[in-house]
């Protein structure tokens, strides 16, 4: 599961986003195995784009923080730019 916010605060990968921006935390399966010696700033996910589709059609968010209670997402609806 990917979890879309409008937010404004201090994410996992050390970005700080204001409430207008489309942002994204990451399921923990999904995001921890790209984190390098356990430090989330050097997730090599941080700051990519990606593109989610949902019932309602498609959006593009910024990845910013990691989710520990999600769950992984189904990767066919996930392009990673």
């Amino acid at each position: 599961m990917i979890f879309v916010v409008k937010l404004a605060g201090l994410g996992a990968c050390g970005f700080t986003n204001n409430a207008t921006e489309l942002v994204v935390a990451m399921a923990a399966p999904d995001f921890d195995p790209f984190t390098p010696g356990g430090n989330p700033n050097k997730n090599t996910l941080c700051g990519r784009s990606i593109s989610v589709t949902g019932p309602k059609g498609t959006v593009t968010v910024r990845v910013v923080d990691r989710c520990p209670e999600c769950k992984s997402v189904s990767k066919k609806n996930i392009l990673i730019g």
